[in-house]
Formats: structure tokens, sequence, C-alpha cells
């Protein structure tokens, strides 16, 4: 009887024993989850606007409704090539003085002649404080005249970006562009981590932007004198490059979103 008795709880203990261990679940393995994109650390709305084009005498009211387009698209730096001025002449509507005047942005301006009383040149206008700026003449180029570039750091915030406007020599060959551009690349230092953003009357040669280190973003109505180029930065992505046609001429806009 005894031994029945042992036998009986003995198989119990097994019974138990056995649906203990197969009720234990294994750990399971640690999941990693799927690193989330880097968040945006700035966006910069920036544009250019080449007036060499322009058959019309620049009035007032041309500059208000410039302001409201910038305005309207949230433009915060923009480039201006070929700007004529008349210093001292009040009955003329000035460009720069005007608009700064309606945006109350800052300026920089890059005077490539002025003669009987009739000055031209580039202009960069900023949302954001100008830190620095100069005039890059094209010195050793055979077809300049009297063209060159004016560029301006600006303090966007988070970041710094160098924005450039320039107005190539209009009969430059292919070599004279290539001449142009290496010396606005060579701005940005050997190290070439400032962002710098290019507008004016650029090569068309998708070579001699890609060989100075620069990017155009693809755009299939872009007028032959206005292009926007941005140097490589892997860490700075273009977005909703377009263009806008205002009474002044067409107006290349794109966003620089900068990621940490």
């Amino acid at each position: 009887m005894k031994s029945t008795s042992l036998l009986v709880v003995f198989s119990f203990a097994l019974l138990l024993l056995f649906y203990g261990c197969s009720s234990t679940t294994p750990p399971k393995a640690e999941i990693q989850s799927p690193s989330a994109p880097s968040k945006p650390e700035m966006s910069l709305q920036v544009a250019t606007l080449n007036l060499a084009s322009l058959n019309k005498r620049i009035e007032h009211k041309d500059i208000v409704r410039l302001a409201k387009i910038l305005k309207k698209e949230h433009i915060e730096v923009l480039a201006v090539q070929n700007i004529t001025r008349y210093p001292g002449l009040t009955t003329r509507t000035d460009f720069v003085t005007e608009l700064s005047k309606q945006t109350d942005w800052s300026n920089v301006f890059g005077e490539m002649a002025n003669a009987n009383g009739k000055q031209t040149g580039n202009a960069v206008f900023s949302f954001y404080p100008i830190l620095s700026h100069h005039t890059q003449s094209f010195d050793g180029v055979a077809s300049a005249l009297f063209e060159s570039a004016v560029w301006a750091m600006i303090d966007a915030g988070a970041r710094s970006v160098m924005m450039i406007s320039a107005a190539l020599p209009m009969k430059a060959s292919f070599e004279d562009q290539k001449k142009c551009i290496a010396m606005l690349s060579a701005l940005n230092g050997d190290d070439k981590k400032q962002l710098m953003i290019l507008g004016g009357n650029l090569p068309q040669e998708e070579s001699v932007c890609t060989s100075a280190g620069f990017e155009e973003e693809a755009l299939a109505d872009r007028p032959a004198n206005v292009r926007l180029w941005h140097s490589q930065h892997p860490q700075v992505k273009m977005f909703n490059t377009r263009c806008l046609e205002t009474d002044l001429g067409t107006i290349i806009t794109t966003q620089a979103t900068f990621y940490r």
C-alpha cells in the first residue's frame, strides 16, 4: 500500500514538473526599432532674380508687388543681379533702397560699374543679419568687362549661409565660365563645409556645375539667364524648387533644409 501511495505521489510530482517547465516562456530577443530620421535643424527659403532682360523703368508699384510676393512665398534671402541705380536722382525709384524699405530687410550691394550717374551692380537681401560681405571681381577672365559677384555671409540662426549674387560676363566662353565659377567656389575655402547658394546667369553645362562642387535641382521651365546652385553638402537637402513669374522677371526659389 505504501509503495503504491509513494508511486502516486512521485507520478504527480513529475506531472507538475513537466507542465511547469513546458509553460515557461523563453526570453524574447530584444527587438531593435529602426532609427528615426533626423529632424531638420533649420530651413531657409532662398531665391534669385536677374534684371538683365528687363526693358522697363522700375517704379514704386513694382517694388511693392515684388515685396508682397516675397512675403507670400516666405522667401527669407534674395539674390538680385544687374540692378541699375541712379544715385542722387530723386525722380527714379531706387531698387535697393525701396525693396529694403518694403521688406524691412538688410542688404548689401556690389557695384560693377558707375558712369554718367548710372550705377550697375548685384545685391543680396536678407531677413536675417548679414555678418560680412565682399565683391568678387573676375580678374584674369578675358571676356570680363565690369561683371562681378557679391557675396554675403548670413546668420540664419543655427547656421551661417553664404549667399552669392553673380553676373557672369555676357560673352564668356566655356573656359571663361569655368574660371568664373572656380573663383566663386574658392570662396568656400579648402574644407568646403560652408553651404554656398549661388544665383545668377550661371552656365547651362552640367559639367561646369558639378566640377566646381555645386548641385542644381531639376527644373523644366527654368529661363536661360536665371539659375540657382548650391554647394554639395551632406547635411543639406533642397525641396520645392520652382519658378515664380513677376513683373520684374522670373524668380527661382528653393527651400534649403539643414539636418544634424
